[in-house]
């Protein structure tokens, strides 16, 4: 290519590049004037007339028109705020919009939605879209539990029901409310808050053809027979279909066929959950997968994955003698012509699980709080509720002890005998509270991933692996360790009475050489700091509480200061001897040292009790109940204070390490490094064995702990052995004639007391104690005046 021609390309090329620019900035231009006209348009729709709600599509989408439901439900309600605020200047234009979660069972894969539904309503609220919201019992409150999770947290709030639902206690007065049922506004209050107003009531019932003579004689019986029974009186004329593709339903089943066997209710008794990992653990699984696999034909799947709607049509077709469904589908099966109606009953024994749901209103909505209130306890009040129950079969959350003194209540029941009759007599299952217990996973963790597990190692028949998940759920790994959790104590207790006596020791021979030469009050110290980390291992073992944590978390600081800042003194007491030849300064006084010591440690442990004091401590399991559950201690403070301590303790490590490392080359006979050793076994036996806790597999758990805790005890005892072990095994094993003869030692020598001998210590041990034998044998007198330290001074290279 000639120059005129690559002046031209480039000429060419320039304006190529300018007019593509020109371009790119033109449309950013045109996309900032849509993105504005957007926003603008979203502004215009806004209107602060309209309250937004959020609430679950109605069920059996594939078996009725739900969006004309859906259609009607929110008429019905604008209607009724039509009809009830035009003479309220404040509310009398307002109105609602209702947003219904297209709540389907199982998605394609077979997942659950119910993470979706939480996300939804999450979202929505934060981005003051809805200004209220309809949660059921099982998503309101289902993170609060004293053992946390990690499956809401990457959702950006550690509670969200408390942190984005209105906190109603200084707005509603509670007797304004007392018309509800108390076991279920009791379930919308959290210590002693209420964070949401009753909405209406659900449970399950079965339906039948009152003209088949078996389900007819078998709905008067349902009190009494089990569903083993039922289904034996049905199988040689009839089948049964039972929807469980619902991740509550499946759930629910397990409950009321469990509570039916065994005559529990978890309302009567508090133990439950109990069943499903003691003895009877594997005959209740057995027995359920049993039950399925009868009335399927050998084909669960079936069930644990068909929806209501479809076996509400197996029911109509008459290929189910009963259908098990919900008290608000009644409507479905109500004609003009009774003798068309199909009735209803409880499940076998009465034993019924329940659904409650609640209005919560968003404490980030754009709306005034007295509007929402306003709408939110009319929403909820009497009136609707009955109003609901008529036109949509809805059921109401009436206290039915007041039903001869509240002539609503009254009223409902004249008209829904049948309904009132059930909820007084069903034995009341909530999901909620079977699974609760003080250590438990919460109850989001198991909706999100109990019923996908349960589906997929039922329809393989895994009895072991649903026994395992359930035991998770309610006990961490470190629960119930019976002789293991014994001889950890023991094992514990042993090494901590062998640290006190070094301690006792250390102060006995004070005055001897040395001992004093590494300064006894300070090395006693880290002893005790030893000590308290060498125990803090038994804060991972039950019973567990706040106070604990706590306490935990202010002993670890106090372990850390009184090993690394005593030792910091004593090394640096140790560098001024090789550096002046003189052991005791005007500067390095003992009571100086110890008050600056003293100082130290008691600034940095108040600093973190402060904290404990000031900041929430909560529990936070490593993993979760598809495996196993290791208790942590997690503090709600920033981590800026962690940042904070850490440079504290990093610039003591660090100058600690230099001065050790400045002493060893001043002087050659400083072999000893016991300091080095202590600091780094300390640190590496604290790193494996939380590695080990937090990752060991629980088949070898409980066997494998045992011998975590044996070396944590065995780590920090030769750590001890290190720092002042083998000088008091010296002593000990040769001892001073007198006493007092310790004290005739001249402190400018002391640092030839500094460092042990370079040879094996049991060989000079042994030699140490032959020659003082023979000394005593032929000069018994001469002996009883000297020291033995003089008669066998540290050999200098």
């Amino acid at each position: 290519m000639k120059v005129k021609d690559r002046m031209y390309f480039s000429y060419s090329y320039i304006i190529y590049i300018i007019f593509i620019i020109l371009c790119l900035l033109s449309k950013t231009y045109g996309q900032e004037e849509d993105t504005t006209d957007i926003i603008e348009e979203e502004e215009e729709v806004y209107d602060p007339n309209v309250i937004n709600i959020l609430m679950k599509s109605p069920d059996m989408e594939d078996a009725r028109n739900i969006t004309e439901i859906e259609y009607e439900y929110e008429n019905m309600i604008n209607n009724y705020l039509i009809e009830k605020n035009k003479n309220n200047e404040m509310l009398k234009d307002i109105r609602v919009s209702i947003t219904f979660f297209d709540y389907i069972g199982l998605t394609a894969n077979g997942g659950t939605i119910y993470y979706r539904y939480f996300y939804e309503a999450i979202a929505g609220i934060e981005e003051q879209y809805y200004d209220m919201v309809v949660l059921d019992d099982k998503i309101l409150f289902s993170e609060l539990e004293f053992m946390e999770t990690e499956y809401y947290y990457h959702l950006g709030y550690r509670y969200p029901s408390l942190e984005l639902l209105l906190d109603l206690t200084d707005y509603v007065k509670m007797n304004s409310i007392n018309f509800n049922d108390p076991s279920i506004l009791e379930d919308a209050i959290y210590k002693d808050r209420l964070y949401g107003l009753p909405y209406e009531l659900d449970f399950d019932v079965m339906y039948y053809d009152p003209n088949n003579e078996v389900t007819k004689r078998l709905s008067d019986e349902m009190d009494q027979i089990s569903w083993d029974k039922l289904y034996s009186s049905i199988s040689s004329t009839s089948n049964l279909s039972i929807g469980l593709g619902d991740d509550y339903d499946v759930l629910q089943f397990l409950m009321e066929y469990t509570g039916n066997k065994y005559e529990l209710s978890k309302e009567y008794d508090p133990e439950f959950f109990e069943v499903f990992i003691n003895d009877t653990a594997r005959d209740v699984f057995t027995s359920f997968y049993n039950y399925i696999d009868t009335y399927t034909g050998g084909n669960i799947e079936n069930s644990t994955r068909i929806s209501l709607g479809t076996s509400y049509k197996a029911f109509l077709d008459g290929e189910s003698a009963f259908f098990k469904g919900k008290a608000s589908h009644n409507p479905l099966f109500r004609s003009n012509d009774n003798d068309k109606t199909i009735p209803m009953t409880l499940l076998p024994k009465n034993v019924s699980a329940v659904t409650e749901k609640f209005l919560c209103i968003s404490q980030f909505s754009k709306k005034e709080n007295q509007i929402l209130l306003e709408i939110a306890l009319q929403l909820t009040s009497k009136d609707i509720q009955l109003h609901r129950s008529e036109h949509f079969g809805s059921i109401p959350t009436f206290d039915l002890d007041q039903k001869e003194s509240d002539p609503d209540i009254k009223l409902y029941c004249q008209k829904e005998s049948l309904i009132c009759k059930y909820i007084e007599n069903m034995k009341r299952i909530k999901l909620k509270n079977v699974f609760k217990s003080k250590y438990s996973s919460p109850l989001f963790e198991i909706m999100v991933l109990l019923p996908k597990l349960f589906r997929t190692n039922l329809l393989n028949n895994n009895i072991d692996n649903i026994i395992y998940y359930f035991k998770n759920i309610k006990y961490l790994i470190t629960n119930n360790m019976g002789i293991v959790g014994v001889f950890s104590y023991i094992i514990v207790i042993f090494f901590s009475i062998i640290n006190i006596l070094v301690i006792f020791l250390v102060h006995k021979y004070k005055n001897h050489p040395y001992i004093k030469v590494i300064s006894p009050m300070f090395c006693n110290m880290i002893l005790v700091g030893t000590l308290i980390s060498m125990v803090k291992i038994l804060k991972y073992l039950p019973p567990y509480s706040i106070f604990k944590s706590k306490l935990f978390y202010c002993l670890e600081a106090l372990s850390i200061n009184l090993i690394y800042i005593p030792m910091f003194a004593i090394t640096y007491r140790i560098y001024k001897i090789f550096k002046s030849n003189i052991f005791i300064t005007e500067t390095l006084t003992n009571l100086r040292m110890f008050l600056f010591i003293i100082t130290v440690i008691l600034i940095i442990f108040l600093y973190r009790f402060i904290l404990a004091c000031s900041y929430e401590f909560y529990y936070f399991p490593y993993g979760s109940f598809r495996d196993t559950r290791f208790p942590e201690i997690e503090p709600t403070y920033s981590y800026v204070h962690n940042s904070i301590y850490d440079a504290i303790l990093y610039a003591v490590f660090i100058g600690l390490l230099f001065m050790i490392i400045t002493t060893g080359g001043k002087s050659k006979r400083f072999g000893d490094v016991c300091y080095t050793f202590v600091i780094f076994g300390l640190n590496i036996s604290n790193f494996i064995v939380q590695r080990l806790l937090l990752t060991l597999s629980d088949e070898y758990f409980y066997s494998v702990f045992l011998l975590i805790i044996s070396f944590n005890c065995l780590t920090h005892f030769f750590c001890i052995h290190f720092l002042v072990g083998s000088r008091i095994l010296l002593i000990l094993l040769n001892p001073p004639t007198k006493e007092s003869d310790t004290s005739k030692a001249n402190t400018t020598n002391l640092k030839e007391f500094v460092p042990l001998k370079n040879d094996s210590v049991c060989v000079k041990l042994f030699n140490k104690i032959k020659e003082s034998n023979h000394s005593k044998l032929n000069n018994p007198s001469e002996t009883s005046n000297c020291y033995v330290y003089k008669t066998n001074p540290v050999n200098k290279e």
